[in-house]
């Protein structure tokens, strides 16, 4: 039996996985894609709707007669309890029908991170749920460290012998697109993915040192890493919380436990790191960097 074609918002239609999302969305089904944010795409031709999560007067109307909501936590937000107990209440004044949120993959110290509260409110919220939770994005190479690597030819980051596990958000926009589609066989549950490799940042940069044919190397330095976050233009909350997560990886004596769970839903394995570097090398190496995208 084929699917109803539902119109589907999009939160963080700019952000990493906001954007791999809209691009299989738009390329394999006919779902009605709805952007919400605080300003327009400019090379979408999607429908657009204001959406500012600080300002929940922007809540109704950005919901109204919408059937899913794809949800990325923002990289700014004021008030996350309040905020998103407005939100989901919101959604089901306006007879939203189901919500994937994009989450973290949980570690030891999960109680620090705020996508954790936002898991807690939409498992009571009554909603139909998916709660995706994926490890760490490839695509920070090429977005967070891009500067670093190709100004600097390093990567400014404590704790840096730590291994964490790395996964392409194509594979993450994959996933949550099937899960849109049609969550029947996802609903009420928490996936997380991972990708096939734990590597730590100095085995990273001497993949990178191998494509790119010059050196780059590791700064172990916790100032020259906040010196870096502020350039970058992030705000002090935003560095406390980063420094809060890489001191948790740091910590963890854990590996994460590598899952199939992509290749059970995509029948094929995940990207690995040298393939995306490969892919990404003329952005690796180009004299212009993307802006700064955050999950």
């Amino acid at each position: 039996m084929q699917k109803k074609e539902k119109n589907i918002l999009i939160t963080g239609s700019k952000s990493i996985i906001g954007q791999e999302v809209i691009r299989y969305l738009s390329r394999d089904y006919s779902h009605q894609i709805i952007e919400g944010g605080r300003t327009e795409s400019t090379k979408d031709k999607n429908e657009y709707r204001y959406l500012d999560l600080n300002d929940t007067s922007t809540f109704s109307s950005a919901l109204k007669n919408i059937d899913t909501v794809f949800l990325v936590f923002p990289r700014a937000i004021n008030y996350v309890k309040k905020t998103f107990v407005t939100f989901l209440e919101v959604c089901k004044k306006e007879n939203v029908k189901e919500i994937v949120f994009c989450s973290i993959k949980k570690s030891n110290f999960s109680f620090f991170v705020p996508h954790n509260k936002v898991e807690k409110l939409i498992k009571r919220s009554g909603l139909k749920y998916t709660i995706v939770a994926p490890s760490y994005f490839m695509q920070n190479l090429t977005t967070f460290f891009l500067d670093d690597i190709k100004s600097n030819q390093c990567i400014a980051i404590p704790g840096y012998s730590s291994k964490i596990n790395w996964i392409d958000a194509r594979n993450v926009g994959y996933v949550i697109t099937k899960i849109l589609h049609d969550m029947t066989n996802f609903e009420n549950s928490t996936m997380e993915l991972t990708g096939d490799e734990n590597k730590d940042f100095m085995e990273v940069c001497a993949k990178l040192t191998a494509a790119l044919s010059r050196d780059i190397e590791i700064q172990p330095n916790t100032k020259l890493f906040i010196k870096s976050l502020n350039e970058k233009g992030l705000t002090p909350s935003e560095i406390n919380k980063l420094l809060i997560f890489y001191l948790a990886e740091s910590l963890s004596r854990n590996k994460t436990k590598l899952n199939n769970n992509y290749e059970k839903i995509a029948n094929k394995k995940p990207t690995r790191l040298h393939e995306f570097i490969i892919r990404h090398l003329s952005d690796l190496t180009c004299s212009k960097s993307p802006q700064l995208t955050l999950l």
